[in-house]
């Protein structure tokens, strides 16, 4: 069965498909498929990757994100996609966080140089089938070795969320193994980042899918007129149509209370996807949360309630050492929270203990429970001074032992504390990469100037593809 046949594809997705083909039989080749919203990229790479896989080879989609990478596995079997690993960029280079001890830095290397999946493939090995052959190999790691299945063909999705460092790393690793980078090259740059992705510009091949193929849609079509803008948005007015809208409010009062109203509902506490509040700033973002708290579960609500959802700001340590309790970007369902005041390694004597939450959570997409300790807000600024009051004085140290030793005690208290948010507002910089039924836009997007930016047009190009159903923003009455 074609792949024409089989995903309904236009002429331009099956022209790209069979030049990138083609061109994955050069050594090296880096190739870019980019499409804006509604051309039809998913789909595209579905078919892509079903087309890999019947000739054959082994194909692993890497995605910058935890939060990514979910999505996209979904999105490419709900295609009809079968048979590829789906992993974070981070696994698939076998890159773990690392810590200087002589400067403080954190950063991501590899756990162990030329130890990754690129280098040592990939397998679903069962440790019970090794005792079975046990008498063939000399060891576990042998056996894994023996059945792994060597990587033919990378896949990088939400390529415009990749950091250079990550990229050129990727680049290097890969060696004569073919990429193709799947993106939208109109999307928000990777945080403290001032250019795009290198694939969108260094690739040998880029094939751009332009032709927007749902043009019924009254969410599509807004985005749509905003990418053809080369500065500002599209103007929001109430609309409906082709099985989605978008709803105008004139006041940022009713705006707000909507949300509210929207995010009590049955729908929405049962999947956090059903809604979601985007915006610019994190104080927006804050404020937002903080809203729909009270007004689920009482102005006087503990910080943290059973069953309420959390995304993780970063990775979540193992206080006894070894590999993170969670990942960073992972969302999670909160089973149990109780406060417990905590008294870290190495507080001074006369500090007082910090209010904190012990909670039992598990992810989304598993039923594995860990309990993972985080901080109260209120005392989130007491524990940054105690924090700086280590760090600075590891600055201060000549002596590089002692230098260390300073820096020791910083991270083991650091491993003490997690740090998750509530995820029913979220910045649009996170979002990217996820879709939700309906979406509230704040007016953050706009800044505080009356002057049109490429970053309002960003920014609301992102946000405004979000949305599957219903859009929701404040009016322009200009």
């Amino acid at each position: 069965m074609t792949d024409k046949t089989r995903f309904l594809l236009t002429p331009d997705q099956q022209n790209a498909i069979d030049g990138i083909i083609d061109d994955i039989q050069k050594p090296a080749a880096r190739i870019v498929l980019c499409g804006y919203a509604g051309t039809g990229k998913t789909v595209t790479t579905a078919a892509l990757v079903s087309r890999l896989r019947e000739e054959g080879l082994s194909v692993v989609v890497a995605t910058p994100t935890h939060k990514a990478r979910s999505q996209v596995e979904k999105a490419l079997n709900n295609y009809g996609a079968t048979g590829f690993n789906c992993v974070t960029v981070h696994r698939l280079l076998g890159l773990k966080q690392v810590r200087d001890y002589k400067t403080g830095k954190e950063s991501f290397k590899p756990d162990s140089p030329g130890k990754n999946m690129l280098a040592d493939g990939f397998g679903n090995c069962v440790y019970e089938d090794y005792l079975r052959e046990r008498q063939f190999y000399e060891n576990w790691t042998e056996y894994k070795k023996k059945h792994a299945i060597k990587i033919d063909i990378v896949i990088v999705d939400e390529t415009s969320m990749l950091h250079k460092e990550l990229y050129d790393y990727l680049i290097q690793e890969a060696g004569s193994r073919p990429i193709v980078f799947v993106g939208d090259d109109r999307q928000l740059l990777p945080v403290k980042e001032d250019k795009v992705c290198e694939a969108f510009v260094d690739c040998e091949s880029i094939y751009r899918l332009t032709k927007v193929l749902r043009h019924d849609g009254v969410i599509l079509n807004l985005a749509t007129a905003t990418r053809k803008l080369p500065i500002g948005r599209a103007r929001f007015d109430s609309c409906s149509g082709g099985g989605s809208r978008v709803t105008a409010y004139c006041r940022r009062d009713e705006w707000m209370n909507s949300l509210l109203d929207v995010m009590c509902l049955p729908e929405a506490l049962a999947n956090p996807d059903y809604c979601r509040a985007l915006a610019f700033t994190n104080k927006a973002v804050e404020d937002m949360n903080q809203k729909i708290h009270f007004k689920r579960y009482g102005i006087n609500a503990d910080q943290f309630i059973p069953g309420m959802g959390c995304i993780t700001v970063d990775a979540i340590p193992d206080p006894t050492g070894g590999a993170p309790l969670l990942n960073s970007t992972i969302e999670i369902s909160i089973h149990e929270a109780e406060v417990d005041f905590f008294k870290a390694p190495h507080d001074e004597q006369d500090w007082a203990r910090l209010k904190t939450w012990l909670l039992v959570v598990s992810s989304f997409d598993s039923d594995n429970k860990v309990q993972i300790r985080v901080l109260d807000r209120e005392y989130e600024k007491q524990w940054k001074e105690r924090q700086n009051y280590f760090a600075s004085s590891a600055k201060q140290c000549k002596d590089l032992a002692e230098r260390k030793e300073w820096w020791s005690m910083f991270f083991e208290r650091k491993d003490q504390i997690g740090k998750v948010e509530p995820i029913s507002a979220l910045t649009i910089h996170k979002s990217q990469g996820s879709t939700f039924k309906h979406v509230f836009l704040h007016w953050s997007i706009d800044g505080w100037s009356s002057t049109p930016t490429s970053l309002q047009n960003q920014l609301a190009y992102v946000g405004i593809t979000r949305a599957s159903d219903s859009l929701h923003v404040l009016k322009d009455w200009v």
